[in-house]
């Protein structure tokens, strides 16, 4: 057994030495990349620590109004207030913090090749290998060489096909897909999603939030009955051969396309 995976009483003393101090350089990566990140954002965004600031100081403020109004404590009343109010703040602009860098990453990628996909893949509860979670998410599971992609989401509320691309070209994806799941997955509700700016499309910000407000259809046990059964038809007849997530910058479409191509004809 690795010394990571023994139990702390197992450890010798070097050994849980080495995990604390394992544990220690986890903690400050950690920091240092928010750091990194915040610093970032904050170039980027001008009005991101002013309002990080003000949410700061504004919950300061009812803190102290609070205790001095309907309190009246002692120092060690007041001393627990301000830490509790300092605390709070951090978390609220945090969160503030993490909304805004998101936004803001939506708006650079919004209209990039496989954009979407790396978006379903965020998921809160995502399934994977070692932890079972609400969504199960396979990406490009159907495309064209013009890199127009469907993604496939399984959770709750049935099979969700998310596409990406041109929308007239993306419904003979969508429909082909929908004919072959719909011999799988029998009275289970199939989604359709398109992605984009125009009539009856989402916006890539709004994905995520528009898939979880999807009525919950089925169990947790038919999400899972329905996620093998689409494995072993995705074994059988072979995955396309598009790249997934995010397309990388400066990667000619040309060349992709041409490549994609040569897969589908093979």
């Amino acid at each position: 057994m690795a010394k990571k995976d023994k139990p702390l009483a197992e450890m010798t003393k070097e050994e849980r030495k080495e995990a604390r101090q394992a544990k220690r350089k986890g903690r400050i990566n950690t920091i240092k990349q928010v750091w990194t990140a915040f610093n970032m954002q904050r170039k980027e965004d001008k009005w991101l620590l002013p309002i990080m600031i003000a949410v700061l100081v504004a919950v300061l403020l009812v803190v102290v109004l609070v205790t001095y109004f309907f309190m009246n404590g002692s120092w060690v009343t007041w001393l627990f207030m301000v830490i509790a109010g300092i605390l709070l703040g951090v978390m609220l602009d945090m969160v503030i913090f993490t909304r805004r860098m998101t936004n803001s990453l939506y708006a650079k990628a919004d209209g990039q090749p496989g954009m979407a996909g790396w978006v379903l893949s965020q998921l809160k509860g995502t399934w994977r290998v070692q932890l079972k979670g609400t969504w199960r998410v396979q990406q490009t599971v159907a495309g064209n060489a013009n890199l127009d992609v469907v993604h496939r989401v399984v959770g709750r509320p049935g099979v969700i096909l998310v596409g990406e691309g041109n929308h007239s070209r993306l419904r003979g994806l969508m429909q082909g897909e929908k004919r072959k799941l719909a011999r799988v997955v029998g009275d289970t509700p199939i989604y359709e999603i398109y992605v984009g700016h125009g009539e009856d499309e989402v916006e890539m910000k709004k994905l995520e939030r528009t898939i979880k407000r999807l009525p919950k259809n089925i169990d947790r046990d038919k999400v899972d009955f329905i996620q093998h059964r689409l494995e072993s038809l995705a074994a059988k007849s072979g995955m396309m051969g598009i790249p997934k997530g995010p397309m990388p910058a400066g990667v000619k479409v040309r060349n992709v396309q041409r490549s994609a191509r040569r897969r589908t004809q093979r």
